[in-house]
């Protein structure tokens, strides 16, 4: 099989001669990593057959030509990459944009209405510039979970600018609210801007050490030439062109190292692992083989190249582990933060529940003693207004016959009887809201033009209207008893537990301000609930120090409905930080078309997952790492003699009495 990569051709035999067999059938595995194409690269090849003409000479014989090209995986990564630095800039020019309009109060350089639309526009571009990354990410095979995760987190966070705290900035009635969701975009905006900016901090990490193993790569194809290669080879040339290669991409990988040191995760440059790679002995090395190479030294040069592909291999892993270290790292103190906040917040909502069940033990006591008072009252006055209500019904008599077209503007007996009896029966069943209404459609049909003799019977039905609804209010609005001096203490110190949960709730807001400035990824309605929580917190105390057990409730039940809607974001987000942990480096397209089960049934761990589709067999997998690795043979994993005699004479001295039940055990398990 003959190979042809560029100028560079390859042969392999792959029928020994004396094989003498006339129909040949035969396998062969051919190492495709061997080759060294590049991304882009294409390779042709093609067989050639000899045949055994001994009279003429051999024939050759030549297949037709197959042509294979790598698929540039790394440029389609770089789209990818290069796509997020688009984005980081346009979440850079929204924040300039929104920084330089002028604030509320001051006189704006350019008509308002239209910078807003200009930014509210631009915002839904860059959520649209969003949605098409995630889109290119779930295809790309070099993106991993985590960037896939931050992208997702970067649109969440646009839809609520747009959705949420624009609109509060247009719908804001004052110049304070204004300036306040104004400084809320500001800092939504900066969040948004930091968050794009270390997703391609991440890939720059990624980029390095994707480079640094290629280069490995490229090292273990220098030590398949030397292995070959013999005393006087006419391939010297080749591999001295690829030690020369090799040295050009060392240096650019400690050129890139140098040059983004600023640019990358501080973790990922500060690791133990990252100060010593050892570029300086690794070019020391490569000079070394060349010159063993021209003196003839093959022995030496491949003693030399293995000890380089070692220091090479050491290099690849300690970045690859830097970048997982790192990542593992940051989402470890984001994990443990966000627990210490989200017990914080639950201590909080026990106690705004524990507040609100005496705030209603009090005022539902103080309504009990007001019922109880009011009832007999309430008896009397329902007894007095339905035997009203009834005689009205008497002297507004129902009646047959066809309906009438003047009905429409003339009051009608029988519809008044119709909407009395109504009356009744709401006031029987202790209606008060529908007696209101039906009250109100009465005095409605009162209104139209009326006979003679309606005219007496209306104005006495006015009146009596007039007096059961006076009556009703007077019972409905009679304030609740006074509040006993217990009640009165309890009030009191209810307050005061109040203004301090509040204090708390403010500090609470405080630090996880600060915090999602450090972690971006995070939900912002997490503090924008507990923030509202805080308001609400205020207004309650501000009702039990006014001993109105009554007004507390309403916005107890709000701060306590706000802070459990935190409880569960943030509880959601901690799930989706445990799952970035735990799939950050796995590659998006290996879930997308593996799905959310396993070939072998097993369900992809942690709630909070997206929805995945299911695993598709005919696809399989994509985007899996594989690795060179020497598998040993039979031989190579025995032990040495002297060492298994010295195992079975050790035996035959017995065993540690305290190790007995555990070898009994242990041989017991093997014959069950």
């Amino acid at each position: 099989m003959i190979t042809k990569i560029g100028d560079r051709e390859e042969k392999i035999s792959l029928q020994k001669e004396e094989a003498k067999r006339l129909i040949v059938r035969d396998q062969y595995t051919w190492d495709l990593g061997k080759l060294g194409l590049r991304d882009g690269e294409e390779a042709v090849f093609f067989l050639q057959v000899f045949d055994n003409d001994t009279i003429s000479g051999p024939k050759i014989g030549t297949s037709r030509s197959i042509r294979l090209k790598l698929k540039n995986l790394k440029g389609e990564h770089q789209q990818v990459a290069d796509m997020i630095r688009d984005l980081n800039q346009r979440m850079v020019d929204l924040l300039a944009d929104h920084l330089e309009t002028p604030p509320p109060g001051e006189k704006p350089a350019a008509p308002t209405q239209e910078s807003d639309k200009k930014f509210e526009q631009n915002l839904a571009d860059a959520l649209k510039r969003t949605e098409e990354v995630m889109r290119q990410t779930e295809k790309d095979r070099m993106s991993d979970f985590a960037t896939w995760t931050d992208l997702e987190a970067l649109k969440r966070n646009l839809e609520f600018t747009k959705n949420e705290l624009l609109q509060k900035q247009q719908q804001a009635s004052g110049t304070d609210e204004r300036l306040k969701a104004r400084d809320d975009i500001s800092s939504e905006l900066e969040r948004m801007s930091l968050l794009s900016e270390d997703i391609g901090k991440r890939l720059k990490a990624q980029e390095l050490a994707s480079t640094a193993q290629d280069l490995a790569r490229n090292q273990e194809r220098l030590m398949d030439s030397l292995e070959k290669l013999q005393s006087g080879d006419k391939n010297l040339d080749a591999i001295m062109k690829q030690i020369s290669d090799l040295a050009k991409t060392l240096a650019s990988l400690q050129q890139a190292v140098s040059q983004l040191a600023q640019q990358m995760p501080d973790d990922f440059m500060n690791a133990e692992t990252m100060q010593g790679l050892g570029f300086n002995d690794m070019f020391r090395a490569l000079e070394e083989i060349r010159k063993k190479l021209m003196e003839g030294d093959v022995e030496g040069a491949r003693q030399l190249a293995r000890e380089l592909f070692n220091q090479m291999a050491q290099m690849v892993a300690a970045m690859q582990n830097a970048q997982r270290s790192a990542m593992a790292s940051g989402m470890g103190r984001m994990q443990g933060e966000m627990q210490r906040q989200s017990n914080e917040l639950q201590e909080i909502a026990r106690e705004q529940q524990e507040i609100l069940g005496k705030t209603e033990g009090i005022n539902n006591s103080a309504l009990t003693q007001r019922d109880a008072a009011l009832k007999s009252k309430l008896d009397r006055f329902l007894e007095k207004a339905v035997a009203e209500l009834g005689q009205l019904t008497e002297i507004f008599p129902d009646r047959e016959g066809p309906d009438d077209p003047n009905l429409l503007t003339n009051m009608d007996d029988a519809t008044m009887n119709s909407l009395l009896k109504n009356l009744i029966a709401k006031l029987s069943n202790k209606d008060f809201p529908g007696y209101g209404e039906g009250d109100g459609w009465t005095r409605k049909e009162l209104a139209k033009k009326r006979t003679p003799a309606q005219e007496r019977r209306a104005q006495r039905a006015e009146k009596s209207l007039d007096d059961i609804k006076s009556d009703l209010e007077a019972l409905l609005n009679e304030p609740a008893r006074a509040l006993s001096d217990s009640d009165k203490r309890e009030l009191r110190d209810l307050a005061h537990r109040q203004d301090v949960l509040k204090e708390r709730t403010g500090e609470l807001h405080e630090k996880l301000e600060s915090l999602f400035q450090l972690f971006p990824q995070l939900d912002p309605k997490i503090v924008q609930n507990i923030g509202e929580a805080g308001k609400s917190m205020g207004s309650a105390q501000n009702r039990l120090g006014q001993l109105d057990s009554r007004g507390a409730v309403p916005p107890e039940q709000s701060a306590l409905d706000r802070l459990s809607q935190s409880q569960q974001q943030m509880q959601s987000s901690m799930q989706q930080m445990a799952q970035r942990g735990q799939l950050g480096n796995m590659p998006v397209t290996r879930l997308f078309r593996q799905g959310r089960f396993l070939p072998y049934g097993q369900m992809t761990p942690l709630p909070g997952m997206p929805q995945f589709p299911q695993f598709d067999i005919e696809n399989g997998f994509t985007g899996l790492d594989t690795e060179k690795f020497h598998l040993p043979g039979k031989d190579e994993y025995k032990a040495p003699r002297n060492f298994r005699e010295e195992i079975l004479e050790s035996l035959k001295q017995g065993v540690p009495p305290q190790m007995k039940d555990q070898i009994e055990r242990y041989f017991k398990n093997l014959s069950e």
